[in-house]
């Protein structure tokens, strides 16, 4: 699962990202509609956090436009995290029950689900990543890295 969720993130989410801002919009839709749809082998929080894990080299890597292009993807991301992250109810409706979600499955074919709480943690873990790597790229003597965070 976590090759195959970030050879997607490579090859097919970032390229079209950073492209316009309506494909920006697109691919973070995208992801949720394959959430939506409880798509078999795709891990919705290994893909988040593939995502948030360090962005300071996408960040340094791409044109201003591109850097605003997919500052609006993580908005879009963002924006549905937090609706799960603010609301337990919502979050048991359209998260917990859903493939995307489970975090061990086990030889019997027994799963571990996500508990709220759990997700609450990894939310605040994805949030001080994307922090840290925001203010490292504010800290660098690099004019590209400063200017795309």
């Amino acid at each position: 699962k976590n090759r195959m969720t970030t050879q997607f993130l490579q090859q097919c989410i970032f390229p079209r990202c950073v492209f316009t801002a309506s494909d920006a919009v697109y691919c973070a839709k995208f992801v949720q509609i394959l959430h939506d749809l409880k798509t078999q082998h795709f891990s919705t929080l290994i893909f988040y956090d593939r995502v948030f894990s360090d962005i300071s080299y996408t960040v340094a890597s791409c044109t201003e436009n591109e850097a605003s292009r997919y500052g609006r993807f993580l908005c879009c991301i963002l924006q549905v995290i937090q609706e799960y992250h603010g609301n337990k109810a919502l979050y048991e409706k359209k998260c917990r029950d859903y493939p995307g979600f489970i975090t061990v499955v086990r030889s019997d074919n027994n799963v571990q689900k996500l508990e709220y709480e759990d997700f609450r943690h990894i939310c605040f873990k994805w949030h001080y990543k994307l922090t840290k790597s925001m203010v490292s790229c504010l800290e660098s003597q690099e004019y590209t890295q400063i200017r795309n965070a």
